[in-house]
């Protein structure tokens, strides 16, 4: 266990120093007169919990604990303890408001007191980073594909809807790409659904190892995919991607056995806001255009929206 102590009174310094080694014979105390910012502080130093004095010359506990709060990621930042000479109730609940999880009194401190503190803080603060973990993971299940690992129907439409947002903000293009494969179901038909999850896993590969890092890639259901290419600022930088992204998905698929399998691709494309302004015009004019090209049957099997297409 590391604890940093921020006191600037060599005095108090040391008889806290004594306090601490009997609370935590095997503990590591690192202490600090600076008031410089509790961010950097904890940054360079690393604690599992930071103990601040209440009244530091040229600046005060309070200020130094409302930048840190403000400055710092909740679920990520160590807990602070505050400390003062006296017992102020009003200056422990303007600490505890600033996100302070708990107040000492100097002159009451015993080493039992300093040692329950201490390991409440940082169980607390343990047991909050452990429920924020468990809601990343539960949001990344409710978002993302089993298969594949892409985002989901859902993922899509969140991200869909962002970039809608921000796109109509700052007046920027982005692409919707809608992909369904062909020839899938003869795939799984003859050769039984673990080909068919090969296939699946592999499209999610290509596609991204064809867009950038930045673009979304996404799987709607069955052999659906869409892919939203963020700022992309005319239909042909979108078609290039486009056609990238076909070449990409004729290549043959093999086995494990050995067997090699051909499995294409229509791919239909919307940008905004030529195609559409609003979540259901880009899905539809995408939707529309992947049809189109299935019926066409086009040698290069890739479609726009209608007339405009480039």
């Amino acid at each position: 266990m590391k604890i940093l102590l921020i006191d600037d009174d060599e005095l108090d310094r040391a008889l806290f120093e004594q306090t601490f080694q009997d609370a935590f014979p095997a503990g590591e105390l690192v202490q600090c007169e600076d008031t410089e910012d509790l961010h950097s502080l904890a940054e360079a130093h690393r604690p599992d919990c930071i103990l601040l004095d209440y009244r530091l010359r040229g600046n005060d506990g309070l200020s130094l604990l409302r930048n840190f709060s403000f400055s710092s990621d909740a679920d990520a930042r160590p807990p602070v303890i505050m400390l003062t000479g006296e017992g102020n109730e009003a200056v422990a609940v303007r600490a505890l408001k600033l996100g302070s999880a708990d107040y000492l009194s100097k002159n009451d401190m015993t080493a039992a007191a300093l040692q329950t503190a201490i390991s409440d803080a940082i169980s607390d603060m343990q047991q909050r980073q452990a429920s924020l973990a468990e809601q990343r993971r539960l949001r990344e299940l409710a978002t993302t594909d089993s298969l594949t690992q892409a985002g989901n129907r859902l993922a899509f439409t969140q991200a869909l809807e962002r970039k809608l947002s921000l796109a109509s903000r700052h007046g920027a293009a982005f692409a919707v790409l809608l992909i369904d494969l062909d020839q899938f179901k003869p795939i799984n038909d003859e050769y039984g659904h673990h080909a068919g999850d090969v296939v699946l896993i592999e499209t999610v590969r290509r596609l991204r190892d064809t867009v950038r890092t930045e673009d979304g890639v996404f799987r709607l259901g069955g052999d659906e995919f869409t892919v939203i290419l963020d700022l992309c600022p005319s239909a042909g930088d979108a078609a290039e991607v486009r056609e990238r992204i076909l070449q990409a998905l004729t290549e043959p698929h093999c086995l494990p056995s050995g067997v090699s399998l051909m499995c294409g691709a229509s791919v239909g494309m919307a940008v905004y806001p030529r195609d559409g302004d609003d979540a259901h015009a880009l899905t539809h004019a995408a939707d529309a255009a992947m049809y189109r090209c299935k019926r066409t049957q086009q040698q290069d099997r890739v479609a726009g929206p209608g007339p405009q297409d480039d």
